[in-house]
């Protein structure tokens, strides 16, 4: 029994988790941008037109694969944001004001579709 603090599976999951964010965060802006774009493709985060697609919900998605667990998500955040900004910049992804200007919604292009169908966003980004 473990009556004080995370039992050893919960521990584990932490450490993985905090590990995940680590090397999310050690990643370069090509590394972390090609990373973020596939949270927009098919297989992403699935969210719905008229709900925010923004730099938070997409480090909740990187790590979402390893574990519910988002405390870990600072490590990384304003890479994302960056990365983000580098998709946008190079066509990829749109971005809007969301909810009166509080935040910012990305959204997928064509081109940003191409690069993910093709597996071109690293090389794109490179340019």
């Amino acid at each position: 029994m473990w009556p004080f603090g995370d039992n050893p599976e919960k521990a584990a999951a932490k450490a993985a988790t905090q590990e995940e964010a680590e090397r999310l965060g050690n990643l370069s802006l090509q590394g972390l941008a090609a990373e973020a774009m596939v949270a927009f493709g098919p297989e992403g985060m699935g969210i719905e037109r008229g709900h925010q697609r923004g730099a938070v919900q997409v480090a909740q998605w990187l790590l979402y694969s390893n574990t519910k667990q988002t405390k870990f998500i600072n490590l990384f955040l304003a890479n994302t944001i960056e990365a983000l900004q580098a998709l946008t910049t190079a066509g990829l992804l749109t971005s809007a004001p969301f909810n009166r200007g509080a935040g910012t919604t990305y959204t997928i292009t064509r081109k940003g579709e191409d690069a993910l169908g093709s597996g071109s966003v690293r090389h794109l980004l490179e340019d």
